[in-house]
């Protein structure tokens, strides 16, 4: 029989596992891809799931679009804001977007600006997925960038 206090730490420490395991095993998963998996269990096959993704980044810009949830689940953002890569299971899914344009002015070598446009508001959008395809939201803007309109386009 083990002494009371080493049996306490062994309680403590079993614990703590536990809920360290029940808090990653409640998470949507980032896998060794790089991408974050919209769905619980294994991995599946490319043909078996879809990809979601925002608008590539160009040189001197920011992203134009940040999806901030799929199915009402938080989606993981890159440190630096790039464009994500969302794994997600066939069929409906609706999914939470914002606008957000920087550019990058070069009025001198030596002084360099960002111009931010960010959307006031994060707006929903539902869409179908089939799978194997990848599909990216853009944002549809009006020239002053004040206006816009998500929108999802396949890009198979």
């Amino acid at each position: 029989m083990m002494p009371t206090r080493q049996r306490h730490i062994a309680i403590l420490l079993l614990t703590a596992v536990l809920c360290i395991n029940l808090f990653l095993a409640s998470c949507s998963t980032y896998n060794v891809t790089g991408y974050n998996r919209m769905y619980r269990g294994g991995a599946l096959p490319n043909d078996k799931v879809a990809f979601l993704t925002t608008q590539p980044i160009n040189w001197g810009e920011v992203a134009e679009t940040y999806i901030h949830t799929v199915d009402g689940e938080t989606v993981k953002r890159s440190f630096n804001n790039e464009a994500v890569k969302i794994e997600i299971l066939p069929g409906y899914h609706d999914i939470e977007v914002s606008f957000h344009r920087g550019f990058l002015s070069d009025s001198s070598p030596s002084h360099r600006t960002y111009t931010y446009y960010n959307s006031a508001e994060i707006l929903p959008l539902r869409f179908y997925a089939e799978p194997g395809h990848t599909y990216r939201v853009i944002a549809n803007t009006d020239q002053s960038l004040r206006s816009w309109q998500p929108v999802i386009i396949d890009a198979n």
